[in-house]
């Protein structure tokens, strides 16, 4: 635990270095390009000024990336000869070592690596491509705005960022990020090898590896899977995963003894796996990792911890949907069973006649008549047809509490109730032909925000009305199961009011 906690500063190290970098960085722009309009210099002059610029910034990054392989080079020294002497004290047999532990290291950086967005690239790749990306960035920037006759204050804005956002939306912010990302994954690659190269060198008296991952909630899907895991060495999938994995593993020799703690985001707790320990998190905590449908699941499935990690990824850690789950867990989704209601319409055709006495809606004195939906009409339709009922256009008086400014669009008609209990539908995603579907639904799940104005809707749609059909028939799958699994969040109360329309194509169900 103590030598993870020196990797994890280590990283932290090397990270803060690059501040000095990002500082000199800034002082030869400001000194090159800031103090003079560039938008003023003629062609000769912009090129001589942007291969200066160059030049110079592809310098001073390539510095620092020189200065992380050559901490990389002592960190991987050093690695190695500690699980050296562990390896020694555990097993007091005699070890082999290599006679040159720095052509070991110098032969980390050439080797293709399976990280998860860039598989086969190296560390020398990384390093090298590092200042020639950064810089090209800024020379960019430099281009546009002479190109556009852009002010300097502007070039300034796109290259340091916005004070009104804390300057996270410049050029630089981007460039910090990336240096971070490649000091820590490449700290953890050099620690990985080493241990690797150890493994290799004495394979006589090692069994295997046991992988430990974070035990936080920001912990990824592939590291939580293989959290606990032994792998002979034969099989191992040895750390880092991905960008910024922090996952690492255990050397394990004949009569390894398993620590009985590890390190958690709460202080030290029992040796366990990442699933296991997730058990005894919070619902909310478990809903902040897992998402709110599968955390639901999760508790509510009735499987064990081991069963539910086998459900989140597939042979090749690619993660698993709801629907492949279910598909292979049938029984814990039916422990688990919704409370909202799923129809398929796909055999009704709309009535011309119905269609358009649904699409009048009620006068109110003094406001414009509202613009004809016949997308909500037809599904109104759809809705009598399956449910053998009458509905009508909504009106202040069919419903049960002070009208709001956004009304339901339809009462249900009840001859043997008051009018005031007549019991309210308000349809959401009724797509007419004249939509552009793909962009639509681009639209609704294109940022957090956006997906956030969704569900605040479909809650808002919720309180005003007894009935919410939701029509899922032009949904791809990745909107649809976003939809339902927020539909799985709500309360038992909230997801009654839930009708789910689907049609003859559609795959999913209850």
């Amino acid at each position: 635990m103590k030598r993870l906690i020196n990797l994890e500063r280590l990283k932290q190290s090397l990270v803060n270095d690059f501040g000095i970098t990002l500082k000199a960085v800034d002082a030869y722009l400001q000194k090159a390009i800031f103090n003079r309009e560039v938008k003023s210099l003629n062609a000769r002059e912009i090129k001589q000024l942007t291969t200066n610029a160059d030049k110079e910034l592809q310098g001073l990054f390539g510095a620092y990336t020189d200065g992380l392989k050559s901490n990389w080079r002592t960190l991987f020294s050093h690695r190695y000869k500690v699980h050296g002497d562990e390896a020694y004290k555990a097993t007091r047999q005699r070890l082999n070592s290599p006679k040159s532990l720095m052509a070991y290291a110098d032969k980390v950086f050439d080797k293709p690596l399976h990280l998860t967005t860039n598989v086969g690239i190296s560390l020398d790749d990384l390093t090298k491509s590092f200042g020639k990306t950064e810089s090209e960035r800024i020379i960019r920037a430099i281009r546009l705005a002479h190109s556009e006759g852009l002010t300097n204050d502007k070039l300034v804005q796109l290259i340091r960022g916005s004070r009104a956002n804390r300057y996270q939306d410049g050029i630089l912010r981007t460039t910090t990020r990336n240096a971070h990302a490649i000091a820590r994954t490449g700290t953890a690659i050099v620690a990985s090898e080493a241990k690797q190269a150890f493994i290799r060198d004495n394979l006589d008296i090692i069994k295997g590896i046991r992988v430990n991952a974070t035990l936080d909630s920001r912990t990824s899907p592939i590291c939580r899977h293989l959290d606990h895991q032994f792998m002979p060495t034969h099989k191992a999938k040895y750390p880092p995963y991905h960008f910024n994995c922090r996952s690492s593993f255990e050397i394990v020799f004949d009569g390894y003894e398993s620590p009985k703690n590890r390190a958690s985001e709460f202080g030290v707790t029992e040796n366990v796996s990442y699933y296991e320990w997730l058990k005894k998190q919070t619902p909310d905590y478990q809903d902040e990792v897992l998402g709110k449908a599968r955390g639901k699941l999760f508790r509510d499935g009735g499987m064990s911890a081991e069963k539910f990690k086998s459900l989140q990824l597939d042979k090749n850690f690619t993660p698993l949907t709801l629907e492949q789950m279910r598909e292979l867990e049938p029984l814990a989704f039916n422990q688990s069973k919704p409370s909202y209601q799923t129809i398929n319409i796909g055999h009704l055709k709309p009535r011309a006649s119905e269609v358009k006495r649904l699409q009048i809606e009620p006068a109110k004195l003094g406001e414009k008549p509202k613009q004809p939906r016949p997308a909500e009409a037809e599904l109104a339709d759809l809705l009598q047809q399956y449910f053998g009922i009458y509905l009508v256009r909504y009106d202040d008086r069919y419903h049960k509490q002070s009208p709001t400014g956004n009304p339901p669009d339809f009462a249900k008609k009840d001859d043997e109730l008051p009018v005031k209990e007549w019991q309210t539908l308000d349809i959401m995603y009724a797509i007419g032909d004249d939509v552009d579907i793909k962009a639509y639904l681009h639209s609704i799940t294109k940022s957090d925000k956006a997906w956030d104005r969704q569900k605040e809707n479909i809650i808002n749609h919720i309180e005003k009305s007894d009935i919410v059909p939701l029509d899922l028939r032009k949904f791809d799958k990745q909107r649809l199961e976003k939809i339902i699994g927020f539909v799985l969040s709500l309360d038992k109360k909230q997801q009654n009011k839930i009708l789910i329309i689907k049609g003859d194509d559609d795959d999913y169900d209850k």
